[in-house]
């Protein structure tokens, strides 16, 4: 008897521990953001709605009491996101990039209904600053990958095409990720 709830507890822990592996790898990515109107106020009950520009696919996210909207598993793709609420024009975001895995925040703020104000944001491939996370990672796509030099073709050696990769090795070393640090971000004035 002891025997069995013994295995029967083993089994249940790795379970869960291969499960929580299983979710590491993120595919989606969330947009999330504070809706505020010209002074800043917080509005709360905002809907937001987020199209996918490619596939037309649409989900609608509405603010809490904080302001706050969040719009999570969202497939990597370009979006546009409305913001509509009762007595305030709408404000409208296009070209939003969304890579997997990212969280990326876009704060709106409403202007009052009447006020003649034509405002165009578009996200392009500018770089985004995240500040909702920690993580370093980057995507890399298909061209890259064929078309880098890659020392022997190892998939291993895609870690370094992300900012900042350096390695610490020399002829000898075996360049694997224990041997990977990050340079610390510096800015020129060239």
């Amino acid at each position: 008897m002891t025997f069995t709830k013994l295995t029967l507890s083993l089994s249940l822990i790795t379970g869960l521990a291969f499960t929580q592996l299983a979710f590491a790898q993120v595919d989606q990515a969330r947009l999330t953001g504070t809706v505020s109107d010209a002074s800043g106020a917080i509005l709360p009950n905002v809907t937001v709605k987020i199209v996918n520009q490619k596939t037309g696919a649409a989900r609608e996210a509405v603010s809490n009491t904080s302001g706050i909207y969040f719009a999570p598993g969202l497939s990597a793709s370009t979006y546009s996101v409305t913001a509509t609420a009762a007595g305030l024009e709408p404000a409208a975001y296009k070209d939003i990039n969304l890579a997997v895995g990212q969280e990326r925040t876009l704060n709106i703020a409403l202007q009052a209904a009447g006020v003649t104000t034509s405002i165009t944001v578009s996200g392009g491939d500018l770089a985004v600053v995240e500040t909702s996370s920690a993580t370093v990672g980057a995507n890399v796509n298909a061209r890259e990958v064929a078309e880098m030099p890659i020392n022997g073709r190892q998939i291993s050696q895609l870690y370094l095409l992300t900012n900042r990769a350096a390695t610490n090795c020399t002829a000898a070393c075996s360049n694997t990720f224990a041997t990977t640090r990050w340079m610390p971000a510096t800015t020129s004035m060239a």
